[in-house]
């Protein structure tokens, strides 16, 4: 299921950066294929996991490069990101609470997807080229 659609919009001419975010639209949409097709709790609670932990370790490595390139706004960046994570804590403990997943959870993760990519992203990419 193709719940987000890559497309050129959300490039961002940075090879790290692109293609963690292929990454993370592949996991939303195999998080979309397992709820639309009740694939069961263990299977969502799987990707959940791993869309966490994929998640954790890209914001990771973008505030390595903040860090690394002086970027003059990695703070509100990394505060965009800890809110983001907090978000996404508690859509996952509003599931675990009713053991039903939840489309709005797909909504979510839609929204700060193209939202950060296309905005804090992408002024993040263009300092980085800047940068070289």
């Amino acid at each position: 299921m193709g719940w987000i659609k890559w497309d050129s919009t959300l490039e961002l001419g940075h090879s790290a950066m692109d293609a963690d975010h292929r990454q993370l639209v592949a996991q939303v949409n195999q998080l979309a294929d397992c709820i639309v097709n009740n694939r069961g709790k263990e299977v969502y609670n799987a990707l959940i996991d791993d869309l966490f932990a994929h998640t954790s370790a890209h914001f990771g490595m973008e505030e390595q490069l903040m860090a690394a390139h002086s970027y003059p706004y990695a703070e509100e960046h990394r505060s965009e990101h800890a809110r983001l994570i907090k978000d996404a804590i508690a859509h996952r403990a509003k599931f675990d609470a009713s053991n039903q997943p939840s489309i709005s959870l797909l909504f979510f993760f839609d929204q700060w997807l193209s939202r950060h990519i296309l905005n804090s992203d992408r002024e993040l990419a263009k300092f980085l080229a800047r940068s070289k």
